[in-house]
Protein backbone atom coordinates (compact mmCIF):
# COMPACT_ATOMS: atom_id res chain seq x y z
CA UNK A 1 0.00 0.00 0.00
CA UNK A 2 1.41 3.52 -0.69
CA UNK A 3 1.27 6.13 2.02
CA UNK A 4 1.64 8.70 -0.47
CA UNK A 5 -1.36 10.89 -0.69
CA UNK A 6 -0.91 11.89 -4.45
CA UNK A 7 -1.39 8.80 -5.11
CA UNK A 8 -4.62 8.23 -3.83
CA UNK A 9 -8.07 10.49 -5.08
CA UNK A 10 -10.62 10.50 -2.44
CA UNK A 11 -14.17 11.52 -4.32
CA UNK A 12 -17.64 12.10 -3.87
CA UNK A 13 -20.78 11.13 -5.52
CA UNK A 14 -23.10 14.01 -6.17
CA UNK A 15 -25.98 14.95 -8.15
CA UNK A 16 -25.43 15.22 -11.99
CA UNK A 17 -24.74 19.21 -12.83
CA UNK A 18 -22.85 21.25 -15.36
CA UNK A 19 -19.71 23.12 -15.50
CA UNK A 20 -21.09 26.69 -16.07
CA UNK A 21 -18.29 27.72 -18.25
CA UNK A 22 -17.48 24.14 -20.83
CA UNK A 23 -21.33 22.29 -19.97
CA UNK A 24 -19.56 19.18 -19.29
CA UNK A 25 -21.38 16.83 -16.85
CA UNK A 26 -19.98 16.97 -13.09
CA UNK A 27 -21.11 14.28 -10.74
CA UNK A 28 -18.21 14.46 -8.03
CA UNK A 29 -16.24 16.15 -6.35
CA UNK A 30 -12.49 14.73 -5.42
CA UNK A 31 -9.23 15.83 -4.06
CA UNK A 32 -5.99 15.21 -5.80
CA UNK A 33 -3.99 15.83 -1.94
CA UNK A 34 -5.71 14.26 0.56
CA UNK A 35 -9.00 13.43 2.50
CA UNK A 36 -12.03 15.32 1.25
CA UNK A 37 -15.02 16.49 3.33
CA UNK A 38 -18.11 16.73 1.80
CA UNK A 39 -18.67 20.07 -0.50
CA UNK A 40 -20.52 22.75 1.03
CA UNK A 41 -22.20 25.48 0.09
CA UNK A 42 -19.27 28.18 -0.38
CA UNK A 43 -16.60 25.68 -1.29
CA UNK A 44 -14.26 26.36 -4.21
CA UNK A 45 -13.60 23.56 -6.91
CA UNK A 46 -12.09 23.48 -10.17
CA UNK A 47 -13.53 21.58 -13.51
CA UNK A 48 -11.66 18.68 -14.53
CA UNK A 49 -12.17 19.13 -18.22
CA UNK A 50 -11.91 22.99 -18.57
CA UNK A 51 -10.07 23.80 -15.52
CA UNK A 52 -12.78 26.76 -14.93
CA UNK A 53 -12.63 27.82 -11.10
CA UNK A 54 -16.30 27.24 -9.77
CA UNK A 55 -17.78 27.65 -6.73
CA UNK A 56 -20.83 25.52 -4.83
CA UNK A 57 -24.49 27.00 -4.16
CA UNK A 58 -27.12 26.32 -1.62
CA UNK A 59 -28.17 23.29 -3.35
CA UNK A 60 -24.76 22.13 -4.43
CA UNK A 61 -25.22 23.93 -8.14
CA UNK A 62 -21.58 24.67 -9.61
CA UNK A 63 -21.18 28.89 -10.43
CA UNK A 64 -17.80 30.50 -12.01
CA UNK A 65 -16.01 32.95 -9.41
CA UNK A 66 -16.22 36.12 -11.26
CA UNK A 67 -13.04 38.29 -11.32
CA UNK A 68 -14.09 39.98 -8.32
CA UNK A 69 -14.59 36.86 -6.34
CA UNK A 70 -11.52 35.91 -7.08
CA UNK A 71 -9.52 39.13 -5.70
CA UNK A 72 -11.71 38.85 -2.32
CA UNK A 73 -9.70 35.18 -2.21
CA UNK A 74 -7.50 34.90 0.51
CA UNK A 75 -4.35 34.21 -0.32
CA UNK A 76 -4.11 30.43 0.91
CA UNK A 77 -7.30 30.17 -0.90
CA UNK A 78 -5.46 31.45 -4.44
CA UNK A 79 -2.43 28.89 -3.29
CA UNK A 80 -4.91 26.14 -2.83
CA UNK A 81 -6.93 26.68 -5.92
CA UNK A 82 -3.21 26.67 -7.92
CA UNK A 83 -2.18 23.74 -6.87
CA UNK A 84 -5.44 21.88 -7.93
CA UNK A 85 -4.92 23.44 -11.55
CA UNK A 86 -1.56 22.08 -11.71
CA UNK A 87 -2.54 18.92 -10.43
CA UNK A 88 -5.69 18.38 -12.97
CA UNK A 89 -2.82 19.39 -15.87
CA UNK A 90 -0.59 17.18 -14.79
CA UNK A 91 -3.23 14.05 -14.57
CA UNK A 92 -4.45 15.23 -18.01
CA UNK A 93 -1.44 14.73 -19.63
CA UNK A 94 -0.54 11.47 -18.03
CA UNK A 95 -3.71 9.97 -18.93
CA UNK A 96 -3.24 11.73 -22.32
CA UNK A 97 0.42 9.74 -22.55
CA UNK A 98 -1.64 6.70 -21.34
CA UNK A 99 -4.08 6.93 -24.48
CA UNK A 100 -1.88 7.54 -27.33
CA UNK A 101 -0.99 5.08 -29.84
CA UNK A 102 2.51 3.81 -29.42
CA UNK A 103 4.85 5.40 -32.31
Amino acid sequence: MNDDPRETVEFHRLPDSHCPSCRRTLNAAGSLIGALPRPRSGDLSVCMHCLAVLAYGKDLELRLLSQRDINGLEVKELRALAATIEELRVLAATIEGLCSPPR
